[in-house]
């Protein structure tokens, strides 16, 4: 499992926009339960938009983990704001 440059500062920047620490500590695990679930299950979320790419939605939030899966390794490439996209 990898993050890619993209996919980490979008991870940074979406934590630290949080108004207060609890919010961003729990945005925080909430990203850290979905990267172990695709580590564990790289299939499990839907064929992405983008040939060769999968989505994953992070359930009770906005955003969609975007990544691909190479042999046996899983690569997040972005995470983007489904409001945004």
């Amino acid at each position: 499992m990898r993050y890619s440059q993209p996919a980490r500062a979008a991870r940074n920047h979406y934590i630290a926009e949080r108004e207060d620490a609890n919010s961003a500590a729990r945005l925080y695990m909430r990203f850290e339960e979905v990267t172990t679930l695709v580590g564990r299950f790289p299939y499990l979320g839907r064929e992405g938009r983008l040939r060769g790419t999968r989505e994953l939605m992070v359930s009770g939030t906005p955003y969609v983990f975007i990544y691909r899966v190479e042999r046996s390794v899983v690569t997040i490439l972005d995470i983007q704001h489904s409001g945004r996209r």
